[in-house]
């Protein structure tokens, strides 16, 4: 069955567990804030120093992710206005809807900064700082 503003079962039926289900995602959540993660002290103008693939230092699907990551991210307010419209009428599905969204907003400003071989380097480098700590 699909959700739709036609045949609102499916979210008729699932309503009571969503003020729970924001909770525990809540609780188990990792915050992160993309000053913490991306090595703005390492940025460079690549205008002057173009970057290639020789310079890569992931594989070619981890530098793929990214790129797959903005183009669907890229709609974001037209998703977020879909769903909100849609669920308009149902508080936990707007609460959750607006979480997401938020979420989402955060990871987009990762997303759009560089190249994809750039975004992978960041998510790398990233990730190690977080192992460290």
């Amino acid at each position: 069955m699909t959700a739709t503003v036609e045949s609102p079962e499916l979210t008729r039926t699932v309503e009571p567990d969503i003020p729970a289900l924001i909770d525990t995602h809540r609780e188990r959540r990792e915050r992160w804030y993309a000053h913490e993660v991306v090595p703005w002290e390492q940025g460079r103008n690549h205008r002057d120093e173009p970057r290639g693939e020789s310079q890569a230092t992931v594989s070619r699907q981890v530098r793929t992710a990214p790129v797959l990551n903005l183009l669907t991210g890229d709609n974001l307010p037209y998703r977020h206005a879909r769903i909100s419209g849609a669920f308009a009428d149902e508080p936990a599905m707007a609460e959750w809807s607006g979480l997401r969204t938020a979420e989402e907003g955060r990871d987009e400003l990762v997303d759009i900064t560089g190249t994809p071989i750039e975004q992978a380097e960041r998510f790398e480098a990233g990730l190690a700082r977080r192992q460290r700590t």
